[in-house]
């Protein structure tokens, strides 16, 4: 993957954003990245002050810069067909509905009130049930009715989990791909 470099806080009177650059750059040497990721966009700015911009120099009035950056230079995830797959990537909590599981559908599609199998990491599976799918809008969830590949997600009402469990087809349960290469090394 190709990344997007934000160097933040050029706002400050001791920033070195140049030192910093060419420190990202040693690094991804160091990892062997291709020619096309050493390409990689430098976005500079202050988060804390709300502004990028395309040089540390040039204050902007909003993060706009950024934003159209990664519209432009990241791809749109692949829409992957085939049974549900979710890996739980982060947890949150509500106390009205408890424990929530976050991630996004790997494969497939999932709906409200469909009966999946949680793949534990220790190898044990758990049929359930989702009791509410909602997605996310800016720091709130909105409840949907389903969520396809690519999307990122919260499920409400899973008794037992954790991150890296991957939620999986009731009938075939499979382990997000992710989750295998990570259980071999």
């Amino acid at each position: 993957m190709k990344p997007v470099v934000v160097v933040n806080k050029v706002d400050k009177p001791n920033c070195r954003p140049e030192e910093v650059y060419e420190m990202v750059f040693d690094l991804m040497c160091d990892l062997n990245a291709t020619e096309d990721q050493l390409d990689f966009p430098v976005v500079y700015g202050s988060a804390k002050n709300g502004w990028m911009s395309a040089s540390w120099k040039e204050q902007t009035e909003n993060i706009e810069y950024l934003l159209d950056l990664i519209v432009e230079a990241i791809p749109a995830p692949r829409r992957l067909e085939g049974t549900p797959q979710m890996l739980i990537t982060s947890l949150d909590f509500s106390s009205y509905t408890g424990r929530i599981a976050v991630g996004r559908v790997h494969r497939g599609t999932l709906k409200d009130g469909q009966n999946i199998t949680i793949c534990h990491r220790d190898g044990s599976k758990e049929r359930t049930k989702i009791k509410e799918l909602h997605t996310f809008e800016g720091m709130t969830h909105q409840k949907t009715d389903a969520v396809g590949s690519g999307d990122i997600c919260a499920i409400i009402g899973l008794e037992r989990f954790e991150i890296g469990d991957t939620i999986a087809d009731y009938e075939n349960p499979e382990l997000c791909r992710l989750l295998q290469w990570t259980n071999r090394r």
